[in-house]
């Protein structure tokens, strides 16, 4: 595939991402249902977000490169939309299960914790999925489709895992979401973050990328799908959620924040800093 298509196939949808993710936000702290204005989107986004992942190791043969860029930039797309329905809601319930400080960090620690241990195993057996689904391309079928299903089943435990969990009033008045933007921009705990998550994301996603280029490429189409959506769900999901839980505590601590805007923007610098990286390392 020509390089400038595949840069466009990893371009488009992440511009999307810098415009969904605050969307996303606005809209969870505004809903109300019977299971709370966050995990809502657990159960919502379970099954799309398995499916997507799936999908993302799945490109029918088209008759020319810019059908399959288009193909692959629609389901990146769609998946991480569908990323961002599940993850920002998740990862602003922490700074409303408890209204303690020291509770909140032993709620973040574990989960973090479990994160850790998630994206530990699913690197380590990424591989030995692929060979034991035959290896090639369809042993990385094989593999998005045990991994989308694993997908699936825990988001769907920490739906129910959750169903004690402290929410906000449905009622409660919330701030707009500029006024949200304003405060979060003001916050200086939380582009202290920024600035340092940059820096690290940038030679995680090089290194990803570089690596997975020179050890597992299978073709351009897939190679592109791996280091494009793989990276930007598992390693930088990872260390997205690192620095966030670090931004949700600096708000808890001195009330001058909403956590789901500091996760929107999150996601939104780090959606550009990866875009960056992968479009470099596909022209390379």
């Amino acid at each position: 595939m020509a390089t400038a298509l595949a840069g466009m196939a990893l371009l488009l949808p992440k511009l999307w991402d810098v415009i969904i993710d605050p969307v996303i936000g606005a809209i969870s702290d505004k809903t109300k249902s019977r299971w709370g204005r966050r995990r809502i989107y657990l159960l919502i986004g379970a099954v799309p977000l398995g499916l997507f992942f799936f999908l993302t190791f799945i490109t029918p043969q088209y008759p020319t490169e810019l059908q399959t860029a288009a193909h692959i930039a629609v389901v990146f797309a769609i998946g991480c939309t569908f990323f961002s329905v599940v993850n920002i809601p998740y990862s602003s319930m922490a700074a409303e299960m408890s209204q303690d400080y020291n509770e909140r960090i032993s709620i973040i620690s574990f989960r973090m914790i479990g994160a850790s241990v998630g994206v530990l195993l699913a690197g380590g057996i990424t591989m030995l999925i692929v060979e034991a689904g035959g290896g090639g391309a369809a042993g990385y079928r094989f593999m998005g489709l045990v991994l989308g299903s694993l997908i699936v089943v825990i988001t769907l435990f920490s739906f129910w895992g959750t169903k004690d969990a402290v929410s906000l009033p449905a009622g409660e008045k919330m701030m707009p979401i500029k006024e949200q933007i304003r405060i979060a921009f003001k916050n200086t705990e939380f582009f202290a973050l920024i600035d340092g998550t940059v820096i690290a994301t940038t030679n995680a996603d090089g290194i990803f990328d570089f690596s997975t280029a020179l050890v597992s490429s299978i073709s351009d189409t897939s190679n592109i799908a791996w280091t494009g959506m793989s990276n930007d769900w598992v390693v930088d999901s990872f260390n997205c959620n690192k620095w966030m839980d670090g931004s949700i505590i600096a708000s808890g601590r001195n009330g001058q924040s909403n956590s789901t805007s500091n996760i929107a923007i999150s996601y939104t610098v780090m959606n550009c800093n990866s875009t960056l990286v992968h479009l470099y390392c596909v022209e390379q």
